[in-house]
């Protein structure tokens, strides 16, 4: 009965430790608290908190989101303003820690002559895991898939911009992604693309407010008939040390040598 016991109470540590696989939720779900995630490789003993994303040793949260612009934007919102149809899911893989934001309504479509710049704001804290001392954060990364096609003369960007500030940094830090296409006489050409950015901490921290502008604009000129953006997959990760693998290795560890030790007295 003793080591069955054991055995049961180690294999549940071993699952909170690896994390609980999730569906995602939305960016709504996050500002409401009405969800939350608890994604792979989170420290024993970690639980599940309404309107956070727990993933590796970090914890996102308090999220807020705003919806506004030059024009209709794309985005669904509700009477407040928050994105309510933005799909956000935990990510973990390679060490690096986040989430990701996708949304098949990252679509817009303009006909005539017209500027229209719609935008989303996301502002959250990323820190450390209580459960994971000695974790800090050390760097940043951005990623995204972005399209921006013309039909006539103009001007279509994407464009999504960081910010990064914490009390133990002397400066902010900030990254910008970017993509677009506009059609010219010699056809369609780029107007820029930029769809990987990181930033590295001098000084490794154990929290951050992150600031986040997500726009798209279209400008329709000389001619131009129909503009279309789109924006999907967009990939926020940490790296932090130690890595969250370094933790599990050692825990692990720790785990076997308990084992071996109890196995030792019950024989005797």
């Amino acid at each position: 009965m003793l080591r069955r016991s054991l055995y049961t109470a180690i294999l549940g540590a071993v699952l909170v430790a690896g994390g609980l696989s999730a569906n995602a939720v939305t960016l709504a779900d996050l500002q409401y608290g009405t969800a939350g995630i608890l994604d792979g490789g989170t420290p024993a003993g970690t639980v599940l908190t309404l309107g956070d994303i727990k993933v590796g040793n970090l914890v996102f949260s308090d999220f807020v989101t705003t919806v506004g612009g030059g024009g209709l934007p794309p985005y669904g919102h509700d009477i407040n303003g928050v994105a309510n149809n933005i799909d956000v899911a935990a990510t973990f893989s390679g060490g690096l820690a986040g989430f990701v934001l996708d949304s098949s309504d990252w679509l817009r479509t303009q006909n005539g002559p017209v500027i229209d710049t719609p935008d989303v704001t996301l502002s959250y804290m990323v820190s450390v895991n209580p459960l994971a001392a000695g974790t800090q954060i050390t760097d940043a990364h951005l990623s995204a898939s972005m399209v921006g096609v013309l039909l006539g003369g103009g001007l279509v960007p994407n464009d999504i911009a960081d910010n990064f500030v914490s009390e133990a940094l002397s400066n902010g830090y900030s990254m910008l992604i970017f993509n677009g296409q506009q059609m010219t006489g010699s056809g369609l050409q780029p107007y820029g693309n930029t769809l990987t950015a990181s930033a590295y901490f001098t000084t490794p921290v154990t929290s951050l407010d992150v600031f986040k502008d997500m726009g798209q604009t279209i400008f329709l000129a000389n001619g131009g008939t129909t503009g279309i953006v789109h924006m999907s997959g967009l990939s926020q990760t940490f790296s932090t040390t130690p890595e969250p693998g370094t933790l599990a290795m050692l825990f692990g560890f720790g785990v076997a040598s308990t084992m071996f030790g109890l196995r030792r007295r019950i024989r005797r």
